[in-house]
């Protein structure tokens, strides 16, 4: 059916789109836009009605008068009147690659529509045939009146006789009446050769059904096993499909079975789903059954069937299996492994074959197959696998509201009175955040509240320090991040704000151009000159231990000289620290204890750059040390600024940086 729709197509379009020059048609250049009345311009058709008087006075125009548009027109139509009708569909000599190509696509549909029209009549010719058979086979069934040969088996039942004349492998007769399955059974020497053959041993691909070739029809087998093909049609056992629903088998609860050998009706205790070599239970394997095994094979086909039958069976009693495929499920594999099995107990002597029928239910439980499970899992993690795109299709759809506002935002605001014209102002208003923040794939594929999620931890990391997203409440970010926005843009242009990755960098510009514009630091922030004081500090203080200080400094005066040593260029920490311990070393020599003293407590003037301040003060140490505690020195200036103890709880570590920043910026 798609293979013919498919071609049906083809041929509509290029019946469509066909791009030859039709015969007699007009050159557009004929259509020319031609002022009207009152100064505007409309189409005029011009030589539509001087078409006539064209073509009779064209012998008297000169060589060449026409135009080249007009020409090729000509050329065109005169082409298509003289080339032939099959051309149009045959690739001939002159056509371009374009036209060749398009000609054998033309002609490859029609190849594959009159295959697929084909292939359809064989299929529904096949099925008409094999009724016509199978009425056919049945009219031959009869009575003990006929006079067959003398080669007909002695222990054959009579009314095979005709059947066996025509096939010596016919096994017997299976009806279930008011139904479709009213067939001639046979047996082979295997099970593959009646699979695709009809009973005349003719290829066919609805086959004909067979007894499995280890059944011993004549003892009888414990268990008969007969197979056929579930077709589309409903022939062979398609028809046992219906045996899934509980009200099919009340009204159908026996099947006949008549072997060559004896005639039976069957009681069906069970109807169930199965693979073909389920190693839990191998059914078609079970056929000649001791007592034992006849009690498990029972037990297996109760707890596994559909319907709750309710029919008795002995360990004494003779079964009829039917067996055919199943397309409700298939392996990992995609392989149709899938089985439909109705079991059915021959009618005992002297037994009625009625069967009571009310008291039948469905098996609320039955035991399925393992890849049964299997498909259902799949099947629904591919259902809820749509449902969520769907759900995600919709979220993220633009048209609806769902894109942009979250549904608990939806309903707050329905609560509140917001009509849908409302909402989509709201909408409007989030679309135009989420844009500043959000890649154009980001806004195609996130919900409104990853959208929302997203783009709140964006702009917290864009405005605010690390403490204050540590500390400050959902208001008070909000709050926090209008204020640092408003001297953001007080400040510093707009591509210097989009520039900055963070809030420090947008402070550190900020104190830049106060600095610059001679005002004071903002009260608000630490300045940018005490962020990394800390650092600073720390990375002095290895300056110094790696030139031995700390053994040759008691600790007031270790502290004293890493406060001057800040206060220098970090590239000449190295040297300094190398003339301090080359000063101590030298005075620890000399002999009185005194000179000794001083000479470790003050920098020389060649060695401290900070002493030629004020070289009155050059005896007292403390007089060179930036955090002297004396109330009357004069303000430090800004690179002697006090050192804060405490690093700036509001810094954070930028990406590709170590966790104390970069001390050369000091």
């Amino acid at each position: 059916n798609v293979a013919i729709n498919q071609a049906m197509n083809m041929v509509r379009l290029y019946g469509s789109h066909y791009n030859e020059i039709l015969p007699n048609a007009r050159d557009l250049g004929e259509f020319q836009l031609a002022p009207a009345r009152g100064g505007k311009k409309a189409f005029a058709i011009a030589g539509i009605f001087g078409g006539l008087k064209q073509k009779e006075k064209a012998p008297e125009k000169a060589k060449g008068s026409k135009t080249p548009a007009r020409k090729e027109a000509a050329v065109g139509e005169a082409a298509a009147q003289k080339a032939a009708w099959w051309t149009r569909f045959i690739p001939v000599k002159g056509d371009d690659k374009r036209e060749i190509i398009r000609k054998c696509v033309f002609w490859l549909a029609i190849v594959v529509f009159i295959a697929s029209i084909a292939y359809i009549l064989g299929v529904k010719q096949e099925s008409v045939n094999n009724e016509k058979l199978t009425q056919e086979l049945g009219n031959m069934l009869v009575d003990d009146d006929y006079e067959f040969s003398d080669d007909y088996p002695d222990d054959y039942l009579t009314k095979f006789a005709a059947l066996w004349e025509r096939n010596e492998d016919i096994a017997g007769w299976i009806e279930i009446a008011g139904t479709q399955v009213n067939y001639p059974v046979v047996q082979y020497r295997n099970n593959e050769y009646y699979s695709r053959r009809d009973f005349d041993k003719k290829d066919n691909n609805h086959g004909v059904p067979f007894v499995d070739f280890r059944v011993d029809q004549k003892e009888p087998s414990t268990n008969t096993v007969i197979y056929a093909h579930n077709m589309n049609d409903g022939q062979m056992f398609g028809e046992l499909m219906n045996y899934k629903k509980l009200d099919y088998f009340k009204q159908h609860p026996t099947f006949r079975y008549d072997s060559v050998f004896r005639e039976n009706t069957y009681k069906i205790i069970g109807v169930f789903l199965v693979t073909a070599n389920d190693p839990e239970f191998m059914y078609h394997n079970m056929i000649d059954l001791n007592e034992e095994e006849m009690v498990e094979f029972v037990n297996q086909v109760r707890s596994r069937s559909l319907i709750n039958t309710k029919v008795d069976v002995t360990t004494s009693d003779k079964l009829v299996t039917l067996s055919t495929c199943d397309y409700s499920f298939k392996d990992a594999n995609g392989n149709r492994v899938a089985r439909f099995v109705v079991v059915g107990r021959a009618v005992r002597d002297g037994e009625s074959a009625d069967v009571d029928t009310s008291i039948v239910t469905l098996n609320a439980s039955p035991v399925m197959p393992t890849e049964w499970y299997e498909q259902i899992a799949r099947d629904q993690a591919a259902a809820d696998l749509a449902a969520a795109e769907a759900a995600q299709s919709a979220a993220t759809n633009p048209e609806n509201l769902t894109a942009w506002l979250t549904q608990e935002e939806i309903d707050e605001l329905r609560s509140l009175g917001y009509d849908d014209d409302d909402l989509w102002v709201v909408a409007n208003e989030r679309k135009l955040l989420f844009s500043e923040w959000l890649t154009e794939e980001e806004m195609e594929s996130m919900t409104a509240a990853e959208k929302l999620a997203a783009t709140k931890l964006r702009r917290e990391r864009k405005w605010l320090s690390g403490e204050d997203m540590e500390n400050l409440t959902d208001e008070e970010k909000e709050y926090q991040i209008e204020v640092n926005m408003a001297e953001a843009r007080q400040w510093l242009t707009e591509e210097e704000i989009e520039k900055a990755r963070n809030w420090r960098e947008m402070l550190e510009l900020i104190e830049q151009k106060k600095a610059a514009a001679e005002l004071p630091p903002s009260s608000s922030e630490e300045t940018s000159s005490s962020i990394d004081e800390e650092a600073l500090k720390q990375a002095a203080d290895k300056a110094m231990k790696n030139a031995d200080l700390d053994e040759l400094m008691d600790d007031e005066e270790y502290e004293k000289f890493l406060a001057y040593l800040i206060t220098q260029p970090e590239e000449d920490w190295k040297d300094i620290c190398k003339k301090k311990k080359k000063e101590l070393t030298s005075s620890s020599s000399e002999e009185t204890s005194s000179s000794e003293e001083s000479s470790s407590e003050e920098p020389s003037s060649s060695e401290d750059p900070s002493s030629s301040e004020d070289p009155s003060s050059s005896e007292d140490p403390s007089s060179e040390d930036p955090s002297s505690e004396d109330p009357s020195s004069e303000e430090p200036t800004s690179e002697e600024a006090p050192i804060s103890e405490e690093a700036p709880a509001s810094l954070e570590p930028e990406e590709g940086t170590d966790d104390q920043g970069d001390s050369s910026d000091r």
